[in-house]
This record gives structure tokens, C-alpha cells and sequence, in this order.
């Protein structure tokens, strides 16, 4: 998929989710979501679907995820 800088797909769906969440770009080519701890596994959902569906995306993009709960392998 082709680099994403603003990572508009994952704030797209997060607003049609109205999942609260805020945005910052921290470097050239990273932006930090923040979010109330309470929807973490909301944010793990969001980010295992766009990657089921989004060639090239998955959570080797997802840096620093110390909240959310990696999905698990059945």
C-alpha cells in the first residue's frame, strides 16, 4: 500500500467510528494517536481490520502500542 503520511486511513475510520482520539505528527513519517485508555481494544479492532484489508498494512506500522491488545492467532 502506498505510504500513508498523514495515516488518514486509520483517522478516517476512527471518526466514523467516533472513537475519540487525537493526532500528532511527531516526526516526517510518524504520527502518534492518543486515546483514553478505555478504548483500546477498540483501536486494536480498528487496526486488525483495516490490515485484513488493506495490503501492506498491519501492526509492524503500529510502533508503540502499549495500550492495545495484539489479537490472538486461533
Amino acid at each position: 500500500m502506498p505510504w500513508d503520511r498523514d495515516a488518514a486511513i486509520i483517522t478516517d475510520r476512527l471518526d466514523r467510528l467516533h472513537i475519540p482520539h487525537h493526532t500528532q505528527r511527531v516526526a516526517d513519517d510518524t504520527v502518534r494517536f492518543t486515546y483514553p485508555a478505555g478504548q483500546a481494544r477498540r483501536i486494536a479492532d480498528v487496526i486488525e481490520s483495516l490490515a485484513r484489508r488493506s495490503r501492506g498494512l498491519d501492526w509492524s506500522r503500529t510502533v508503540s502500542y502499549t495500550h492495545l491488545t495484539l489479537p490472538t492467532k486461533a
